[in-house]
């Protein structure tokens, strides 16, 4: 299907309609008062400029009207007029992505959605699920509600509408729980070049390194100058846009001009088939979503929470004797030759993000790290075993680590994290161990002090 819609190289068109954007958005803010909608007045912009929560500096006044509108739309509770559900897994953004004042990383609350979305060992927020098709390709459960299941509906907000949630069908085999990713400096890792990523992936590596770029006519729904997935815990997502789009709909329900088929029963769309119809829900539920959605109708809100999360600044290491020491202990293992360092952007229509280091120690490559850590999901080109190599950076805010959140934050959470590395990994892994303890001190003190 094709998709014309803005690209994200032309965000900052129609500063007018940015405030008429942001006017609205305060509209309901007010509005919100009598209705006990969650408001946080003061998140990251009331805070000293190297906290995690603040924004990028060289922002124009239209710029940043448009990520003021997006950060209050980010911790919104959304409503059923607004276009919420009628499945979804959290009614704002701010429910996976924050802790505490942190604005960026994410809130991991213990437990995770085991095959009946009950409380499972992990600390996660989302469930990916799928099977492989007699045929050999993977099935995403696209008509079944698709491979993220929805763990609420509104039947919780609608007295009388009965519309259960999602649980993982008896023959789907992968079960993957996610904790959400953080969020801070992707504004810098979206202006990287797609050129640059590939040379990474061409550069002859050691000890067995592969690494590829996930890319490919999947990759790029939208109109944007991305064909590099570089987002996602498999590199899935080719920009912010895209990532932030298909998060909303999928986590929220809610559909924009990126993602305009609606879900009314639990199947998604599929291309060329029938349409399930409104009409196959309850009478109150079908109630419920007769609203007409008008703060999303154009895209507006999207490109807001877009580009509130461009302009989230990157964590600032804390620099200490130790931590230099590890930074080279770091490179010695072989640590580095996936969390590559850094990166440098390009051109960019915005001054905050043009010809800027990126020290996001990493490759933004997918690679293998072996049967132990398969979860069977395939996205694009990565498969069971592949993962993109987890940004470093901000490492020592979050309170959870891999993908579906296994180990605390910490000495030892990160020591677990680095022996459950395998495959691609091994060597780098054996180098680690092999280490002796003021080594592994100072590797560490590294870690904890990005």
């Amino acid at each position: 299907m094709s998709r014309h819609v803005p690209g994200p190289r032309a965000r900052w068109a129609g500063a007018g309609a940015a405030l008429l954007l942001l006017l609205a958005g305060l509209a309901i803010l007010l509005a919100g008062y009598g209705t006990g909608m969650r408001l946080t007045p003061c998140w990251g912009g009331c805070r000293s400029g190297g906290e995690l929560g603040t924004v990028l500096t060289a922002l124009t006044p239209e710029q940043l009207s448009i990520v003021e509108s997006g950060r209050w739309w980010f911790g919104h509770a959304h409503t059923l007029r607004e276009g919420l559900g009628p499945f979804f897994n959290a009614q704002s953004c701010l429910e996976c992505h924050d802790t505490a004042l942190e604005q960026g990383a994410p809130r991991s609350v213990p437990g995770g959605a085991g095959r009946d979305n009950q409380v499972g060992p992990f600390h996660t927020q989302a469930l990916h699920a799928g099977r492989t098709d007699p045929d050999g390709t993977f099935d995403g459960l696209i008509r079944e509600g698709g491979e993220v299941r929805h763990q609420r509906t509104i039947q919780d907000l609608v007295p009388g509408c009965v519309l259960p949630p999602q649980t993982v069908p008896p023959d789907a085999p992968f079960v993957s729980p996610r904790q959400a990713p953080p969020l801070f400096g992707l504004g810098l890792i979206d202006a990287i070049p797609d050129e640059a990523i590939l040379a990474q992936e061409r550069a002859a590596k050691p000890d067995g390194v592969r690494g590829r770029a996930n890319l490919g006519p999947a990759m790029d729904p939208f109109v944007n100058d991305h064909v590099v997935g570089r987002f996602g815990w498999k590199a899935e997502y080719t920009s912010v846009l895209q990532a932030v789009a298909d998060q909303y709909f999928v986590h929220l329900g809610m559909t924009s001009p990126y993602e305009p088929m609606e879900i009314t029963t639990p199947r998604y769309w599929v291309p060329n088939a029938p349409a399930p119809q409104i009409s196959e829900l309850p009478e109150p539920c079908r109630q419920a979503l007769a609203w007409p959605y008008e703060a999303n109708a154009k895209g507006e809100v999207v490109l807001a929470l877009a580009e509130f999360v461009r302009a989230l600044r990157p964590a600032d290491p804390t620099p200490s004797p130790a931590a230099e020491r590890g930074r080279q202990v770091f490179a010695e293992t072989g640590c580095a030759v996936c969390h590559l360092p850094s990166y440098t952007t390009g051109p960019d229509p915005d001054a905050a993000l043009a010809n800027q280091p990126v020290p996001l120690y990493s490759d933004l490559l997918i690679h293998d790290l072996g049967p132990a850590n398969a979860d069977g999901i395939v996205a694009g080109l990565a498969h069971g075993s592949d993962w993109r190599t987890t940004p470093l950076w901000g490492l020592s805010h979050r309170p959870y680590l891999w993908h579906d959140g296994r180990f605390s934050a910490g000495r030892d959470g990160i020591l677990g994290a680095i022996r459950a590395h395998g495959d691609e990994a091994a060597v780098a892994v054996e180098r680690f161990a092999a280490l002796d303890a003021a080594d592994r001190d100072d590797l560490l003190a590294f870690l904890l002090a990005l």
